[in-house]
């Protein structure tokens, strides 16, 4: 029978969909967030009747989750490693020479600190695609490339983003009630907070290397990062994701916030 089909191209349904409360769209869309960086096949049950997102989009979405890479990750450290290992022994030597894998190599028991590592290492790997990227274009060498863009890019890419954000509340800020204009001063400020932050980390990071070499900063931030994965229990890298990638993701939840409150005090433009 057709009847799902048919109910895909319902104009009621379609407008029904428009028509939905703010409140549930934003309960619907922290689902949908939620479910796809945990468990991302329950996207679908959130998105049921393709409210937000066509069927194409969420078979995309699924394949490209953390859900996806950390089974991935799973079988590659516990399966993988082992298997590289055992068949060609001098694999083992050369793996050690990589801090990402060295926790791997020592701990394949510890389930907690090893999911978590399964978890993050594919956005590592996506990273350190980035600096071969800019190592193609530009020449430079994987310590240049490690230093000119994550110690003194990434900052003030984060500020860029949380700039952006501002912008956007406050270009929004027009389409909403009082109230809506009243609460949007919160993630302002903590975008504000978040961009002094790491225009300071620049700095900080400036003033710190002064006088050193690429090689010596790379070096002094590869122990730097072991001994932060050592203080918290973790890896090299986790301790990458939490000095790099964790404040660019408090910037995006700000900005979500700010979604928020905009869609929850959208003036009803239909009003009248």
């Amino acid at each position: 029978m057709n009847n799902n089909e048919n109910s895909m191209n319902d104009p009621q349904l379609i407008q029904n969909a428009a028509e939905i409360k703010p409140w549930r769209k934003v309960v619907d869309m922290t689902l949908i967030i939620l479910c796809w960086l945990t468990i991302s096949p329950l996207m679908s049950v959130v998105n049921k009747y393709e409210t937000y997102f066509k069927r194409k989009t969420m078979i995309w979405l699924t394949i490209f989750s953390p859900f996806t890479w950390t089974i991935c990750s799973c079988i590659f450290l516990l399966i993988g490693i082992p298997i590289i290992c055992t068949f060609f022994p001098s694999a083992e030597s050369m793996m050690r020479a990589f801090p990402e894998l060295n926790f791997t190599l020592n701990h394949t028991n510890v389930w907690g600190p090893l999911l978590l590592v399964s978890y993050f290492l594919p956005l590592y790997a996506f990273c350190v695609l980035v600096l071969f990227v800019a190592m193609f274009f530009t020449g430079w060498s994987y310590r240049e490339a490690s230093v000119y863009i994550c110690e003194y890019f990434e900052p003030w890419f984060c500020v860029a983003a949380a700039i952006f954000i501002m912008i956007c509340i406050i270009v929004n800020m027009k389409n909403m009630n009082v109230k809506g204009r009243l609460w949007s001063v919160i993630p302002m400020i903590f975008e504000v907070c978040l961009a002094w932050h790491n225009a300071a980390t620049y700095f900080q990071r400036v003033e710190t290397y002064k006088g050193m070499s690429i090689n010596e900063i790379f070096s002094y931030v590869v122990d730097t990062l072991i001994e932060l994965g050592k203080a918290t229990g973790t890896d090299y890298v986790t301790a990458n994701m939490i000095v790099y990638i964790f404040p660019l993701i408090a910037i995006l939840l700000v900005g979500y916030l700010a979604w928020i409150i905009y869609t929850l005090n959208k003036k009803d433009v239909n009003h009248r």
